[in-house]
């Protein structure tokens, strides 16, 4: 839970950094179909993640919900926790179709994000930590005919991004809020054009 509070602070902790993004490299969206429009958020985590991270998704859900509401405020959100109900009172729901869905929730737009590795330890290690998210991200439209995605990424996102970290020197939730949010500014920034700022920027607005 604390790192869902983190989370839905990220707005205000990222003013200053917001503010110098014409320092950075332009990058076009790779998909623009978000905008002004209603979307559900809905994290698939199999048995064993969720039994080793309980809030695996609560936290894709809260971390990608505030990246959202920093970068593309028309985005109309239905609460991911709305959704998260819906998954634990629905038997099999993981094969219902993402466009039904969409049509259960009235959301014009659905970001699928199937969780294929959530871990803060380096594999084969007990001492050493490093945050490891790797996804398939896919948007559905609810208009568009067929059970297309009308886009789709894979992502593999570490933190640190060089070398695992001793427990000595870091902690498990300090490991899990870094990747968390590298993942969430990752996954968002496909979808409006932007500047990425340097990290040196980013670093001094934490």
């Amino acid at each position: 839970m604390m790192l869902v509070a983190l989370a839905l602070a990220l707005p205000g902790c990222w003013f200053f950094a917001a503010s110098e993004q014409m320092n950075g490299k332009a990058v076009d969206a790779q998909y623009k179909g978000l905008d002004d429009k209603s979307v559900a958020i809905v994290v698939f985590a199999d048995p064993a993640t969720t039994l080793e991270y309980p809030n695996s998704r609560e936290e894709i859900s809260a971390f990608v919900t505030a990246k959202i509401q920093e970068g593309m405020p028309k985005v109309r959100l239905l609460n991911y926790k709305e959704v998260i109900r819906w998954q634990d009172d629905t038997l099999n729901w993981a094969a219902v179709p993402e466009k039904d869905i969409a049509k259960h929730f009235s959301v014009d737009r659905v970001i699928y994000i199937e969780l294929l590795e959530y871990s803060t330890r380096e594999p084969g290690s007990a001492d050493l930590l490093r945050g490891r998210i790797r996804t398939v991200c896919k948007v559905f439209e609810a208009e568009t005919p067929g059970d297309t995605p009308a886009w789709k990424n894979d992502f593999a996102v570490f933190w640190p991004e060089q070398m695992p970290e001793d427990v000595q020197h870091s902690s498990d939730r300090i490991v899990r809020k870094r990747v968390l949010d590298a993942f969430s500014e990752k996954l968002v920034w496909c979808f409006y054009d932007h500047h990425e700022l340097e990290k040196t920027v980013r670093e001094k607005s934490e």
